[in-house]
C-alpha cells in the first residue's frame, strides 16, 4: 500500500491523532514507562481510542457517540493504534532506538525493506 492510500483510507483526523498518540508513546517509552515496553503496546491502542472517541465526539457534538457507534470507534481506534505502532517503529529505526521485544518489533521488520 502506497503512503497516499493511507492518507486516503484513513482520513487526515485519524492521522493527524496517530501521530499526537505516538508522540505520547514515545515520550512515555523513553520516560515513565522505560521498564515496560509492553505496556507502551497497549497504551498505543487504548489512547488511541480514547482520543478519538473524544474528539469524535466533541466534533459530532454528541456526548454519547462513542457508545452508540461502539464499532466504528473500535475500528478507528485499531487503525489508530497499528498506525502508531509503524510510525513508532520507523522513528526507532531512524533514531537507533529498541531494548526489550514488543509488537513494534514486527512492524521493525516489515519496514527493513522500506526504510
Amino acid at each position: 500500500m502506497e503512503l497516499c492510500e493511507v492518507f486516503a483510507r484513513c482520513g487526515l483526523d485519524v492521522l493527524l491523532i496517530t501521530v499526537a498518540n505516538a508522540a505520547l508513546a514515545i515520550l512515555l517509552k523513553r520516560t515513565l514507562l522505560k521498564k515496560r515496553p509492553k505496556a507502551v503496546t497497549a497504551m498505543c491502542f487504548i489512547a488511541g481510542g480514547l482520543i478519538y472517541a473524544v474528539y469524535h465526539s466533541i466534533a459530532a457534538a454528541d456526548a454519547l457517540y462513542a457508545f452508540e457507534n461502539l464499532s466504528a470507534v473500535a475500528q478507528k481506534a485499531l487503525t489508530i493504534g497499528t498506525l502508531t505502532l509503524a510510525l513508532c517503529a520507523a522513528a526507532d529505526k531512524f533514531t537507533g532506538g529498541g531494548g526489550e521485544a514488543t509488537a513494534a518489533d514486527v512492524v521493525t521488520k516489515a519496514l527493513d525493506g522500506v526504510v
